[in-house]
């Protein structure tokens, strides 16, 4: 296995120190001592803080990203709805670190950063639901009779129950038994798909 660049590796080192001390404590001392590269090696890469937050993003933005398609049988391009917010799903499970959650809510008001994680989330997750009829319940877009607007709303909702496991787990630092995790995904997905979980 070929060696990671110097890049990739201040990268993931930068992620280390966000998740293991805050976003303040990364500095290009900290990164130098956690690499054991020069401060200017490191401005080589990365000319600002700034420069390297927005690579930090972008890093691990691609890495989830890389993640969510490491779920999908196939080509990840071709996969239906419900096997994108399966293997949406089964990332947020597998995942968690405080580190992209410090940095995901850091994000959340600038558009420079905040733009790859929204890329993620565009491609794999359930949209949010467009509308709902009188009686509240989802319009759908076929029929008139709420059935696709209830499958979207619950896929919805499956997509929030999947952020809500993977806020849980990086917010406490305590993983959820492996058992009680794998029976919680699959419940998630068969909310979110209509299918029975397994």
């Amino acid at each position: 296995m070929a060696r990671p660049s110097s890049r990739i590796r201040a990268l993931d080192a930068a992620a280390t120190i966000v998740g293991r001390d805050g976003l303040r404590a990364l500095t290009y001392e900290s990164l130098a001592a956690e690499t054991g590269l020069t401060k200017g090696g490191l401005l080589y890469h990365f000319p600002s803080r700034d420069a390297l937050v927005v690579a930090m993003h972008d890093h691990l933005a691609a890495r989830w990203d890389a993640d969510i398609a490491s779920f999908v049988d196939g080509d990840p391009a071709e996969a239906d709805a419900e096997a994108r917010l399966a293997a949406y799903v089964r990332s947020t499970a597998s995942t968690p670190t405080r580190a992209e959650l410090l940095l995901l809510l850091e994000s959340v008001d600038v558009p420079g950063l905040v733009g790859a994680w929204n890329r993620v989330i565009e491609d794999w997750a359930p949209p949010v639901p467009a509308e709902v009829d009188p009686d509240g319940e989802p319009s759908g877009d076929a029929g008139g009779d709420g059935a696709d607007g209830a499958a979207e709303l619950d896929a919805f909702v499956a997509r929030l129950a999947a952020d809500g496991l993977w806020v849980f787990e990086a917010l406490t630092g305590n993983a959820l038994p492996a058992a009680v995790r794998e029976r919680a995904v699959e419940r998630i997905i068969a909310l979110g798909t209509g299918r029975p979980a397994g």
